[in-house]
């Protein structure tokens, strides 16, 4: 469990199954996450009771949580792991809509960024945020990722950006 000041990071539970069904299935989600299609219960329930260790998975997910585990408003994954470079994709969501924009997101990722830098001996962290997504990239852009390039994914424009922890905030 990774502690901030209002939230804390945990990994996923079997509680979480329905939050994340009600999150993943949201289309106003898909065009931040590139999702294209429904996702069952089974399947959700499978990821949840599967093992997410980057080191062998190369992935991992922790649900953001307020005051309780129970709380959950978001979450925020890792994926891509690649060791031979010591880099990591990460991607956030705040599924739960009246808890944007108060700082949740940044909390988190701040938190996940430290973990990634100080326990995991990752070198950079990156992130393609769609280009019209102006709220992602104001986050990530606060917490020191810098701009890189631009990428063509699927028809659709991405902004590349990384964070090393010589330009971490």
């Amino acid at each position: 469990m990774l502690v901030g000041k209002k939230i804390f990071l945990r990994a996923v539970l079997p509680i979480d199954v329905e939050k994340l069904l009600e999150w993943e299935n949201d289309t106003e989600n898909w065009e931040v996450s590139s999702t294209e299609t429904m996702f069952t219960r089974e399947e959700i329930a499978f990821f949840v009771a599967s093992k997410q260790q980057i080191e062998t998975h190369g992935q991992t997910r922790f649900m953001i949580c307020l005051e309780t585990e129970e709380n959950t408003i978001g979450c925020i994954d890792l994926f891509d792991f690649n060791a031979e470079e010591k880099k990591i994709g990460v991607g956030i969501l705040i599924g739960e809509k009246q808890h944007r924009r108060k700082g949740y997101a940044k909390e988190a990722l701040c938190l996940l960024s430290n973990f990634c830098f100080n326990k995991l001996a990752i070198s950079t962290i990156f992130s393609e945020i769609l280009e019209s997504n102006t709220s992602s990239i104001r986050l990530f852009e606060s917490c020191g990722f810098v701009f890189k390039k631009t990428n063509l994914r699927n028809g659709k424009t991405m902004r590349y950006y990384e964070l090393n922890p010589s330009t971490e905030n």
